[in-house]
């Protein structure tokens, strides 16, 4: 595992330090090309070649060409350093030679100084194992250990200095590591492991060998370092550091990575740090989850460790545009180890001193630059997370770290919370803040159990003091004139409502809850209009809005309280019922008058209805409350002079609703009815079910009080909602005058519907028609014109569904008077012919030919029914039929066949003469094939003699007619 490790950090020095190179040769490549110097570029370093040769001098003249060029500084290359600069005559080399050169120079020599770093620290380990090294003092071995280190460092020393024979940098780069690595386990392994020294001479020892590894690296280049910093991290646990003495391994690792860090800042090498501090961050987060209980001087090191990680070094490895995400990365990361560290330790005191310092140090870096803004953020997450994961703290132990983090948290948001330019974000942690600083304790402290003992007022203070926190904000903003134009002012306006809303329940019985949060409200209301921030009133609106549902769930019967809003009586109420509901609508109606924002003000006339409805359910009987509404909305109606309806369009809307609520019942019974008698079922209404009283208060009066309302509003309201409204206050009446009348006729002449049914159907469309005919006399205007005919069409439809078809006597079992001519089938047949014709002469020129048919069909009808009631009575659907009845239907038919005809020839109708035929042919079919089968003698004699006669005048009057219409064309 380790070896593997150290492969891949040396693969990304190799592929980093081989793209710097490229780099650099890109940036002369370019220079030359334009004509530019590169004497400020990175000093070229061109590699020996394998087999040494004698310097040359070098003639760096630039031939002159047709194309003018500036000079061109020379690059200054030692003649030392360079053997060879010819150029290869085939710069592009095979993939052999690359293979080659990879495996059988390159690798090889990195891969013999990680084997001698790996040998050290082996050797060591055996040597102490074995007992070869029981014969010499501790000192000694440990000196046999530096002895090695320095042979190896030796080694590459005298690499460098005869450079011109060993021709490869990389082996004194190697051997230096290997040196580096050795130092960092022998020592480690004598004082942590097997205690064979002290760790004062421990201290020392990595000390000098940290000051060394810096030396080395400056000296011989990134390599070392890289091979330093793996055998450093690495040490730990190859020599059996998993069990280790936390301060001594927290201060090995802060040495050992503070030199890391120093060295990437000398060399520019921010990927050596970056490393480092990972490595470091991997440690540190594996000594908290292993150290089961840490002592005071194993948390003070730790702790040490992870603030220097988190703060002290950064800084050191990374500057420039991403240093700053960089050391937010780390300080957060810092923070989650020092919160874990916490929270493992047993929130022991000093752990939370830690992570307090840890907060300090993230709001000192906030302070100090501007793109740690998530660092106290995620501090602030955090405080909060830990203090409410505490299990069972002491109260003196949680008062103190909890002022100490709310200070270190509170005191820089609130000087900076209203800085230019403007952060919503701090005013948000503010509120949070102060919110948390209510709901930690209320976790920990609050009693949920019955046997507890209440401490309600301790949390209303302490509410009350977390209130002053957001307040205090809204005192330093106020004379800021930039501070309405963000949402911070109404957030710090909010805040502050909801601990006082809290603590005001905390300290006040539930049932004054409403009032309190409805007073709080309106409070913000002036507030807000004093601060000219428009969004504090939004603010205002919603905050009581929250009271009204908390009706519902407070006081004594609260329930009962919503109940009686839909009439249901109870003889258990709240005492206080009217007043908590008279003061939620009196604070809607000042919402409603003071708002600014249009949708405050209209859901504040919605709710004041809807209050002022419920206020009065609380204290009017049951059976007066369908008439609130309507009384309502007469007396918003006659204040039109002063505030017109469009202002009071919410309210007025409102009540409309509350009407039609009351009426859905009354209204759904008369409906069922309705829809079943169009199948044929008698309608029936039940006077105990829906009675008169109900029918007056729900729909008629309602209805009334509507239209006087409309008729105040009419020259205000729209022509589309003054049509609707009228439409539907006329449906109600209409509803309430059929119900009044059917019950009202049921109980002066009874509910006998075979004696009674057709002679209530035909008052009732008697007063349809007439009403309409009378709305439709004289010059009016479109309304009542439009009304007339509404009426007037219903009475039609009425009488031909109903009287003429699913209940006509002829095959409905209907009582029709048995006085004959002087009985109920003229007015049944009369009303509709008259509806029809006022109907036509208010829409004249629209469907004349289907008002002739109808005509015909009504005359037809009436007479056949005529001639039944002569013969049967007051049932027409007695069974039977006598030869005079049939003879009688044959004769006319003709009749009416010659009638029909006479009249198409007086008015040129065509339709008249063609319904004539039809009823000639049929009586004709009759005669010849039922009425003659059944007559003897002179009878049917005669009657064949009749019927020749009216045939051949019939004929006769038709071929006239024809000749006519023939002379009319030809003379056009």
């Amino acid at each position: 595992m380790f070896i593997l490790f150290v492969g891949l950090v040396i693969g990304f020095v190799l592929l980093m330090d081989a793209r710097s190179k490229i780099s650099r040769l890109q940036t002369r490549v370019n220079l030359l090309e334009q004509g530019g110097s590169f004497e400020s570029a990175a000093p070229l370093r061109v590699e020996a070649s394998e087999t040494p040769v004698a310097p040359e001098p070098i003639n760096l003249e630039l031939k002159p060409i047709p194309v003018e060029i500036p000079a061109i500084a020379q690059p200054q290359i030692t003649p030392d350093r360079v053997h060879s600069f010819a150029p290869d005559p085939k710069p592009k080399q095979s993939w052999s030679f690359n293979f080659e050169d990879l495996f059988g120079r390159r690798l090889p020599i990195w891969a013999g100084g990680i084997t001698l770093a790996i040998a050290g620290v082996l050797i060591a380990k055996y040597a102490i194992d074995a007992g070869v090294m029981k014969i010499f003092t501790p000192w000694v071995r440990v000196v046999g250990g530096l002895l090695f280190s320095a042979g190896l460092i030796a080694g590459a020393e005298l690499a460098s200095r005869h450079e011109k024979y060993v021709n490869d940098p990389r082996i004194r780069q190697a051997l230096s590591g290997a040196g580096i690595a050795t130092l960092y386990a022998t020592v480690l392994v004598a004082a942590n492991v097997y205690a064979l020294i002290g760790p004062f001479a421990a201290f020392v020892a990595l000390a000098a060998v940290t000051a060394g590894a810096l030396a080395l690296s400056i000296r011989f280049g990134a390599p070392s370092a890289v091979l330093g910093l793996a055998g450093g991290l690495a040490a730990p646990a190859m020599v059996g550091g998993m069990q280790p003495n936390v301060p001594m391994l927290a201060v090995y690792l802060a040495l050992t990575i503070a030199g890391l860090a120093g060295v990437s800042r000398m060399q520019r090498w921010a990927w050596l740090g970056i490393i480092a501090l990972a490595g470091g961050a991997g440690w540190s987060l594996w000594m908290i989850v292993a150290s089961s209980a840490l002592d005071t001087m194993a948390s003070l090191s730790l702790g040490g460790l992870v603030l220097l990680l988190a703060i002290g070094l950064p800084m050191l490895v990374l500057n420039g545009p991403r240093a700053t995400l960089f050391r937010s990365a780390t300080t957060l990361v810092g923070a989650a180890q020092l919160a874990l560290m916490v929270a493992l330790g047993g929130f022991s005191m000093l752990n939370w001193g830690l992570f307090a310092l840890l907060a300090a140090a993230g709001q000192w870096l906030n302070w100090r630059e501007r793109g740690f803004a998530i660092v106290p953020t995620i501090g602030l997450v955090l405080s909060a997370a830990l203090l409410i994961a505490w299990p069972d703290p002491a109260l003196s132990d949680f008062v103190i770290v909890g002022l100490a983090l709310a200070l270190i948290h509170g005191g820089p948001l609130m000087l900076s919370v209203w800085k230019t330019p403007p952060v919503l974000q701090r005013m948000v942690e503010l509120c949070g803040l102060a919110l948390a600083v209510l709901m930690v304790p209320f976790v920990h402290y609050y009693p949920f159990f019955f046997h507890q003992t209440p401490r309600d007022m301790e949390f209303a203070w302490l509410s009350l003091g977390a209130s002053l926190i957001p307040a205090t904000a809204l005192a330093l903003g106020w004379t800021r004139d930039d501070r309405g134009g963000d949402r911070r002012f109404a957030l710090a306006t909010a805040t502050t409502a909801i601990l006082l809303g809290v603590a005001f329940c905390f300290a006040t019985p539930d049932w004054l809850w409403p009032i309190g949060l409805a007073a709080i409200g309106a409070s913000i209301l002036f507030f807000g209009e004093q601060a000219k921030d428009v969004r504090t009133q939004t603010v205002a609106g919603v905050f009581a809005a929250i009271a009204v549902p908390l009706l519902a769930v407070t006081g004594i019967a609260s329930f009962n309280d919503w109940e009686r809003l839909a009439g249901i009586e109870h003889e258990i109420t709240e005492p206080m019922a009217f007043v908590r509901w008279a003061f939620l609508a009196g604070v809607a109606v000042i919402f409603a008058i003071r708002a600014r924002p249009g949708r405050v003000a209209k859901l504040a006339q919605i709710f004041a209805t809807l209050l002022i409805y419920g206020a009065m359910a609380q204290i009017l009987p049951v059976g007066l409350l369908p008439l609130v509404p309507p009384i309502a909305l007469v007396c918003l109606a006659a204040v039109h002079s002063r505030i017109g309806w469009p202002q009071l369009a919410p309210a007025s809307g409102t009540l409309g609703i509350l009407i039609t609520a009351w009426a859905l019942w009354p209204a759904g019974i008369w409906l069922t009815g309705a829809l079943a008698s169009l199948g044929g079922v008698p309608m029936v209404l039940d006077p105990n079910t829906l009675t008169a009283a109900m029918i007056g208060k729900q729909l008629l009066i309602p209805a009334l009080l509507v239209g006087v309302a409309l008729w105040l509003w009419r020259a205000q309201m729209g022509q589309v909602a003054l049509r609707v409204s009228a439409t539907g206050a006329a449906i109600m009446g209409i509803i309430a005058v059929h119900a009044l009348y059917r019950i009202g006729f049921a109980s002066a002449l009874g509910a006998d519907f075979t004696r009674y049914g057709m002679t209530q159907r035909i008052m009732w469309e008697a007063l349809l028609i007439g009403a309409g005919w009378g709305l439709s006399r004289g010059s009016g205007t479109f309304g009542r014109r439009l009304a007339a005919i509404m009426l007037i069409a219903a009475g039609a439809l009425h009488t031909a569904w109903y009287t003429l078809l699913v209940y006509n006597p002829l095959w409905a079992t209907q009582a029709v008077g048995g006085l004959p001519v002087i009985n109920l089938i003229a007015p049944a047949f009369g009303l509709l012919f008259a509806s029809v014709l006022l109907i036509r002469r208010m829409l004249p020129d629209r469907g004349e030919r289907s008002f002739q048919w109808l005509i015909m069909i009504l005359v037809a009808g009436f007479t056949w029914a005529t001639l039944r009631q002569a013969f049967h009575g007051t049932l027409l659907v007695a069974p039977g039929v006598s030869g005079a009845e049939d003879i009688l239907r044959s004769i006319l038919a003709i009749g009416l066949a010659v009638g029909f005809l006479l009249w198409g020839i007086r008015t040129q109708s065509r339709d008249w003469r063609i319904a004539s035929l039809v009823l000639l042919i049929g009586a004709v079919g009759k005669v010849f094939l039922f009425d003659a089968s059944g007559l003897e003698g002179l009878m049917r004699i005669g009657s064949f003699i009749a019927l020749g006669f009216s045939l051949i005048g019939i004929g006769w009057l038709y071929s006239r007619q024809l000749t006519h219409d023939a002379a009319a064309k030809i003379t056009e």
